[in-house]
């Protein structure tokens, strides 16, 4: 319950400032998410809240063990800075 009460708080206080580009904001100024009830809009709020988390953990794991796999990729990556960008777009893909 502390964990929703302080998402709405949060909510709310975004919601009275300009739109910016982080999640919170973007639902609070959003016409579709402030048509739901509170209930849908936690609901929703936690399910992107705990996916993000999910897909954090299981990229880095992913990611580490497919440069365990394929180590000349890493050394790429290693020589390339640049290609990083597209290695983080396709650790999280």
């Amino acid at each position: 319950m502390e964990f929703t009460e302080q998402l709405n708080v949060m909510w709310e206080e975004r919601a009275k400032l300009p739109p910016s580009f982080d999640l919170i904001s973007m639902f609070a100024h959003s016409e579709v998410m402030n048509r739901m009830t509170i209930r849908e809009r936690m609901g929703t709020l936690i399910l992107f809240l705990v996916g993000g988390n999910d897909t954090t953990r299981n990229s880095m794991s992913g990611g580490v063990a497919a440069f365990g796999r394929f180590p000349d990729e890493l050394r790429k990556l290693r020589r390339n800075p640049a290609l990083l960008p597209g290695a983080v777009s396709e650790i999280i893909r």
